[in-house]
């Protein structure tokens, strides 16, 4: 009798374990199948299903500063968050004039296009949840204009970087060094000579991230003002991306700020024509890291800061990234047509990626760039661009020219 109830109890707990697996297998295959391909059921299909939903294990991050630094993939990075900002009704600090605020000065509150703003610095109609146009950094102007922001930027390989700069502005052409085989060869047989002579975005070609980042050129050979700058960076900000290792920095900005994978989905922005790009020798690699040795020393500093990060994440980093890569993927298959390009686009400096002809409403989002958000956020915040010139403050180059150092 024993025998028997023992053989039935046995019975019954094998098939108690049997339904277990069962319905983990079937939840598992459906997560699995889910969570990297929800994004894309949806561009597939032109649902109207919010594009966008939240982890309920935390609570997304919706106050952020994004300090947007030149020819670091920063206009893909930033469209993901001003994309995000358009889905959830978040407000932007706006410049007066195009998508940019003064290059030539630290921000400051004023540069802000928002009248309220200047009488009423406190009320609650002068804060804005998103910061995430070219600035040159400061924290405490920054802090009063989006509050209790989470404070991120992105850096590139000062080398990659440099010739990016020189080829996308066009600088050989405004300094007449287009004639020469190669015109960055020829920069640097003077460079502070041409750095004086100012061609547009002149700022970007010495050290130019730790300029954008607040650090004026008359201090990036010193050194002791280098280094206490990068451990007040470090202080200030909660995340350094690193352009070489993008889909990573992403998988960590979704941590930080708790958003899903779907937020973090995104069509790059803009490829540099091959025309517009330079061969370097070991010689003027060489040349580029001493000239712009803060920038050298900022991105050595952060890029170990960064996998350290990495290692912090823990044991599901590689999972994620994963799985982050494949819904990209997916998305870029379902959305762009990769043999045509788009017409009447006369920019020699870039090459955009085409939707295809029947790319669904989420496409076309995906695609948009980050001029698109701007203009829409001006409509719905009812802050007009201001007459070209009339900026609200005075926005003048006054840096002094470099004295002449021998690299």
């Amino acid at each position: 009798m024993a025998g028997a109830q023992t053989k039935r109890h046995l019975h019954l707990i094998l098939m108690y374990c049997a339904c277990c697996l069962l319905l983990f297998a079937v939840f598992s295959s459906h997560f699995i199948e889910l969570r990297p391909r929800a994004l894309v059921s949806l561009v597939q299909k032109n649902e109207t299903t919010p594009l966008f939903s939240h982890d309920d294990t935390c609570k997304p991050v919706q106050q952020i500063v994004f300090l947007k630094t030149h020819k670091t993939a920063s206009t893909t990075s930033n469209t993901i968050i001003q994309r995000y900002a358009y889905f959830n009704n978040l407000t932007f600090a706006l410049p007066y004039i195009g998508g940019k605020f003064c290059f030539y000065q630290l921000f400051n509150r004023r540069m802000v296009s928002n009248p309220k703003f200047e009488f009423d610095p406190g009320s609650a109609a002068s804060v804005f949840n998103i910061l995430a146009n070219h600035a040159r950094f400061s924290r405490t102007e920054m802090d009063v204009v989006v509050p209790q922001a989470t404070y991120l930027t992105i850096l590139r390989n000062p080398i990659a970087r440099f010739e990016s700069v020189f080829g996308y502005y066009r600088i050989d052409e405004e300094l007449k060094l287009d004639k020469y085989s190669n015109p960055i060869e020829a920069f640097f047989e003077k460079p502070d000579y041409y750095f004086n002579r100012r061609p547009s975005m002149y700022f970007q070609l010495k050290n130019g991230m730790m300029y954008s980042l607040g650090l004026d050129h008359r201090f990036h050979d010193n050194t002791t003002r280098v280094l206490e700058k990068i451990e007040q960076l470090d202080r200030e900000f909660d995340l350094f991306m690193m352009t070489e290792y993008f889909d990573e920095s992403l998988v960590l900005m979704k941590k930080i700020l708790c958003w899903d994978t779907d937020s973090m989905m995104y069509l790059p922005k803009g490829l540099r024509k091959e025309s517009r790009r330079f061969n370097l020798t070991d010689e003027m690699k060489a040349k580029i890291r001493a000239w712009n040795a803060a920038d050298v020393m900022l991105y050595n500093h952060f890029n170990k800061s960064f996998w350290r990060k990495v290692k912090e994440y823990g044991d599901n980093f590689q999972e994620d990234l994963q799985n982050l890569q494949e819904a990209e993927k997916q998305v870029y298959e379902t959305c762009i047509d990769a043999d045509r390009r788009p017409r009447g686009y006369l920019d020699p400096r870039e090459s955009f990626l085409s939707l295809r002809k029947n790319a669904s409403e989420l496409c076309r989002i995906l695609y948009k760039r980050v001029d698109y958000f701007v203009n829409h956020a001006r409509v719905k915040q009812d802050t007009p661009p201001a007459p070209r010139g009339r900026y609200g403050y005075s926005c003048r180059d006054t840096t002094p020219p470099l004295s002449v150092q021998k690299l």
